[in-house]
Formats: structure tokens, sequence, C-alpha cells
């Protein structure tokens, strides 16, 4: 997913809140946390799957494009090798692509982006429950207090927003397009420090091969 297109569909989102919430009043503002507010955050969950799905699908092709000598690849080679730096990342974890890319050195890599990854594996999972431990302690949150679903949980969505250095009573609209800004500087300063191989016949191309099953 392009991080313009994540935009737009964060506007659309934004939209549909804004034309809901007008429907409640002051005294009838509890419907709209029991009914209207979880649909829209669970939107926006979903959504930053979809972003999480981006960033892996563009790391491996960065990885794929660094060559030894940086030599211009066919659009074959570079397929190929998108296909070598799948398995690896699918059989050995991060810790290889961490070390060849030099992830972290971004200072996003073990904050936002460990937020972005925790947060949708965890509503991948089961998005029906609270957050997982792993993402609670990553967040700084209590653990001896009871949660709510993902996309119910206000303390979490305090949580999320106080990471990301948002003011208080940010919503998921707000906290999505927050790691979306971030997932572009992030992606940058990673190609930036690095010098990738020349694709012929274009890399767009390529990018629009990669599948969309590579959360881990």
């Amino acid at each position: 997913m392009d991080t313009s297109v994540a935009q737009n569909i964060i506007r659309v989102i934004r939209t549909e809140r804004d034309t809901r919430l007008a429907r409640f009043t002051t005294e009838n503002l509890d419907l709209w946390t029991l009914t209207d507010e979880p649909f829209i955050n669970e939107l926006c969950l979903t959504l930053l799957v979809a972003i999480r799905h981006h960033v892996e699908r563009e790391l491996v092709l960065i990885a794929a494009r660094v060559t030894s000598d940086s030599r211009e690849l066919s659009s074959g080679d570079c397929w190929r090798r998108i296909t070598i730096e799948r398995e690896r990342l699918r059989s050995c974890g991060w810790k290889r692509l961490t070390a060849k890319l030099r992830l972290d050195l971004s200072a996003d890599w073990d904050s936002s982006m460990k937020t972005l990854k925790l947060l949708a594996n965890s509503y991948k999972h089961d998005p029906s429950t609270s957050a997982d431990e792993e993402l609670l302690n990553h967040l700084g949150l209590p653990l001896d207090v009871p949660y709510a679903s993902l996309f119910e949980s206000p303390g979490l969505k305090a949580g999320l927003a106080a990471s990301l250095g948002l003011q208080d009573g940010a919503d998921y609209c707000d906290i999505a397009e927050a790691l979306l800004a971030r997932v572009a500087r992030f992606l940058t300063e990673v190609q930036a420090r690095l010098v990738l191989s020349p694709v012929r016949g274009g890399e767009e191309e390529l990018a629009s091969m990669l599948p969309n099953d590579m959360l881990h």
C-alpha cells in the first residue's frame, strides 16, 4: 500500500467518523463510545495492519537491491533476490535483515516501528481480545489492570497516543496518521544510508508483485 493511498484512507475514515459523531449530543455520547467509535477504531486498526505489511514489503525489496557491486539488476534477477530475502525473513526472523539494512540505526525502529509491529500482530491474531503483554510492556502500560478489546480500550488508545507524542484526546485516526508519518520517515532513512542497485524494468512493478502475506 502506497503511503499516499493510506493517507487518503485516513481522510475517508475521518469523514465517516465526523458524520457519525454529529448524530450524537452531549447527553448521549456514551452511545457513541459503545457503538460507533469501536467501528471507527477497527477501521483504523485494519489499515495499520496493511501499513505494517507495506513496511515489510518495502524492506524486503530494499534488501534485494543491496548488492556487493551495485550492479544493475534485471527484473528477473531482482525478483529472485526478493524471493530469497522473503524466505530468509520467514525462516530466520528479523535479526539478519536488521543487520543487513542497519535498521537499528533508525530511532523509529525500536520505537514507533515496534509499536506498529506489535499492534498489527496483536490485532491480526485475535482482534476481540485485549492487547497482549508484549505490547503493553512496550507502551509502558500496567499489566495488572483489565483492558477492553483492542478497538474498545481507552487505556490502550491513550497509551498509543502518548507513545507517539500526541495530545490527550487523540483518537485512532490521529494514531494511524502519526504512525504513517513515521513509516515514511523510517523508510526514507533506511534507503538514504544504503547504495541500492538499479532495477532494469522498474522497481514499482516488482513491488506490486510482492505477496501480501508477509506479516510476522
